[in-house]
């Protein structure tokens, strides 16, 4: 069983990204997949979906490093700890009043709340390869 160590090690800090706007807030946290267990879900609070069952560790750790960092995070648009469940097309949904956008990229993790709803909004990463 992983103890609190493994699960900061896993995911570390929590940085806010400044915004123009008090209704637009932008997260990120660095993770560690190498680190995951499937422990963690339950350490974090978070429910691991059914189509995770047969997922690689890979795909699991992002999973839960993304809701782990909402999970972190949703606090400061006063909204209330609550599992992100993932629709058909494995996008995250969101609690009424709420949009957002989860991204993931070799070990980081950020996200974009909006409050109220914005359909537009969205965060993408992805690595630059030689």
């Amino acid at each position: 069983m992983p103890n609190l160590g493994t699960q900061n090690a896993f995911l570390g800090p929590t940085q806010q990204i400044k915004t123009c706007s008090t209704q637009v807030i932008i997260f990120h946290a660095k993770f560690t997949p190498d680190l995951f267990e499937s422990q963690l879900f339950s350490n974090y609070d978070i429910q691991m979906p059914p189509s995770l069952n047969t997922a690689v560790d890979k795909r699991k750790s992002e999973y839960l490093a993304g809701r782990a960092l909402v999970a972190r995070a949703v606090k400061h648009l006063n909204i209330p700890a609550q599992n992100i469940p993932s629709g058909a097309k494995r996008e995250p949904i969101w609690p009424a009043g709420v949009q957002g956008s989860i991204t993931h990229s070799r070990g980081h993790h950020a996200f974009i709340l909006t409050q109220p709803t914005d359909p537009s909004v969205g965060r993408d990463s992805e690595s630059i390869i030689n």
